[in-house]
């Protein structure tokens, strides 16, 4: 706020682009977009809007330019990241599950970030079934990739952890995460070992102690 009188000067001189500008976020995406004049699939820019979009709430805008990365390089972790993000908070489960079964075609999971497949596996998990809620009544998935005899996420929630621990075993989160598996199984000694782990790997971790609590 103390610059903002100042960005006309420094960056606009006498062209109009300050007067749709309100945020820094606004700011970074006049710039990312210089930035595609001169290259037009730079992803590094493509990114940067897609996840400024993202941040102001708008959906659409974010998904065109996650989309655009994908169109420019079809095996682009980053583009595939975006999306599944974007679809994991706006709770669009046929779109998550949509992304995740490209990603495995690809032979891609691995290659996104250990913090959105953790996310991915707390998604699933939260899609367990309970009461007369499943995947496959609400969504009609039939497929054991995804979902076990009882209906439950279990099967997807162990594909993507497994991926966790092939880039990063060491990652409190995937061990946090193994044990909120076991919790939903009812198996607390296995629950219990995963949560030691988790510990082992960063001593006072909360959400460690909060479940072995």
């Amino acid at each position: 706020e103390r610059k903002k009188s100042r960005i006309q000067e420094w960056y606009f001189k006498d062209k109009k682009e300050m007067r749709a500008i309100n945020t820094q976020l606004d700011l970074a995406i006049t710039f990312y977009k210089r930035a595609l004049l001169i290259e037009n699939d730079n992803s590094t820019a493509l990114v940067g809007i897609g996840n400024a979009y993202f941040y102001q709430g708008q959906y659409l805008n974010a998904k065109k330019y996650y989309e655009d990365i994908l169109r420019t390089d079809p095996k682009s972790p980053v583009g595939y990241s975006g999306l599944l993000n974007l679809y994991i908070e706006r709770n669009a489960y046929p779109l998550v599950a949509t992304i995740h079964a490209e990603l495995r075609d690809k032979k891609m999971l691995k290659e996104l970030p250990s913090p959105l497949l953790s996310k991915l596996a707390g998604f699933y998990l939260d899609k367990r079934a309970k009461g007369d809620s499943n995947i496959r009544i609400d969504y009609g998935v039939t497929t054991p990739r995804l979902k076990d005899s009882n209906d439950n996420t279990y099967p997807a929630v162990l594909e993507v952890l497994r991926a966790i621990n092939e880039r990063d075993p060491d990652y409190p989160q995937l061990h946090i995460q193994f044990a909120r598996l076991h919790m939903a199984q009812q198996n607390m000694l296995e629950m219990e070992r995963y949560l030691d782990k988790a510990l082992a790997h960063a001593p006072n971790y909360y959400s460690a102690l909060h479940l072995k609590g």
